[in-house]
């Protein structure tokens, strides 16, 4: 998805989306603009949902999708050095219709962090 200010793509760690993500990030470089890669992972299954497990079972998934975002991103500045990239994490449902509303507010939002 191309917005006016950057190109979005969605990231799911498969080989369909590193493709999705490699050819985005040469449309961002050709068009100009920064690329922003979205992954959306699932809601964990919790056993025992008191709020204290509940945020250290998503502080982990957080940390899993950065780790897997970061792994595509040195992949991606490989082929393209000077192109910006921004990542988002958004915990949720990553299936249609929730993941593909989730691209179309992120080609919006600017509360982005870079990627390391």
């Amino acid at each position: 998805m191309v917005s006016g200010r950057a190109v979005v793509v969605g990231y799911d760690g498969s080989p369909a989306s590193a493709a999705a993500a490699r050819w985005a990030a040469t449309e961002a470089a050709l068009q100009g603009l920064p690329l922003r890669v979205v992954h959306v992972p699932a809601w964990p299954v919790l056993r025992a949902p008191t709020a204290a497990a509940v945020m250290t079972r998503l502080e982990h998934v957080h940390r899993a999708a950065e780790r897997l975002l970061d792994q595509e991103c040195q992949a991606i500045r490989a082929d393209h050095p000077g192109l910006r990239i921004d990542v988002a994490v958004v915990v949720g449902e990553p299936m249609p219709p929730h993941s593909c509303s989730v691209l179309a507010a992120s080609a919006n939002s600017a509360t982005w962090r870079p990627a390391r």
